[in-house]
């Protein structure tokens, strides 16, 4: 007999405040106000987003926020885990593996950094082009205060 076991996921929460509210399109813009759990992020210096910094995020709502309105606004620990392999993880890999490939087949030390550095212009140009598609896969969730 087989059963899965129910696995919750960690949730990673930062504070905020509504600056803006579209109710025709259900999207609420949303200044961060702290660092939530960023402080023993490894990545937080790289998403410049530590305890001292305030970035603006839009998350889709169906509830009713006002503008000034403390949040709260919440992602799981497997969002957070996609980021940074799409903006780390993948691109160091690639820019190793090809600059290895490419030594190997040319013996030429700028061939093989400039094929790298040209393969890292691609894969971010393809990101950005796929962005619409990669921001479905991050859904918040905001919750009032």
């Amino acid at each position: 007999n087989f059963r899965m076991k129910s696995v919750k996921a960690e949730q990673i929460i930062h504070l905020g405040k509504v600056l803006s509210v579209d109710s025709s399109v259900g999207s609420i813009e949303i200044l961060l106000e702290d660092g939530g759990d960023c402080g023993s992020c490894p990545a937080a210096k790289l998403c410049n987003h530590g305890p001292k910094s305030e970035n603006k995020v839009v998350v889709m709502s169906d509830d009713t926020f006002e503008v000034g309105e403390k949040v709260r606004v919440v992602g799981t620990e497997m969002m957070h885990r996609k980021a940074i392999v799409l903006a780390l993880v993948c691109p160091c890999l690639l820019l190793i593996a090809t600059m290895v490939m490419v030594y190997l087949l040319t013996l030429d030390e700028s061939v093989a950094a400039l094929s790298g550095l040209g393969l890292m212009l691609v894969f971010f140009i393809v990101l950005y082009v796929c962005r619409n598609r990669i921001a479905r896969e991050f859904v918040f969730r905001v919750e009032k205060l």
